[in-house]
């Protein structure tokens, strides 16, 4: 494989997701986790709905953190591999940056592209 395949390989790397999903898709299956007889096949069919949280998921079990040396090919089988604790931290750092996203959002909202234009000619006057 050149270099150029390999450093395009989706296989390898699964990038940061620049979209964040929705919290109201994040919050159920964070109490999905939180469940002590939650079903596997059900919660694996609710990730799987959603590409950023599937893609995280399949990320941490390919991480080099995991030690293990297995190709991880499918969700369920990441799932298996990483357990529901670590998924819980994964979707709650997930959570936590759509809400701090959304917190900016609400406090930014009337600093938009025209004022930040008027706040650097204003500068650039004085």
């Amino acid at each position: 494989m050149s270099q150029e395949a390999r450093r395009f390989d989706s296989a390898q790397t699964i990038p940061v997701p620049h979209v964040l999903p929705a919290l109201k898709d994040i919050t159920p299956l964070i109490e999905m986790t939180d469940l002590d007889d939650v079903d596997f096949a059900t919660f694996c069919s609710e990730v799987e709905k959603h590409e950023v949280i599937a893609g995280q998921i399949m990320r941490a079990a390919r991480s080099v953190g995991t030690g293990r040396g297995d190709t991880v090919n499918n969700l369920r089988h990441a799932v298996a591999l990483i357990g529901m604790r670590r998924i819980h931290n994964i979707l709650d750092t997930l959570r936590q940056r759509v809400e701090d996203k959304e917190r900016f959002a609400q406090s930014n909202e009337s600093y938009g592209p025209t004022t930040i234009f008027q706040d650097q000619m204003n500068l650039h006057r004085a």
